[in-house]
């Protein structure tokens, strides 16, 4: 199974990161907190391979 959340001491400082992507997992939080809907966040957040 592919991992999703990454941790890399040469991206955002070892900040948990949506693997394929530079968005922290706060970032992510942060949206989900504001009430932003899953669908719309699917699309900003899921990389296209």
């Amino acid at each position: 199974m592919k991992e999703k959340i990454v941790v890399d001491p040469h991206i955002h400082f070892g900040k948990p990161c949506v693997a394929g992507t530079r968005i922290t997992v706060q970032s992510v939080l942060e949206l989900v907190k504001e009430g932003i809907p899953f669908p719309i966040l699917s699309k900003i957040i899921i990389p296209t391979y």
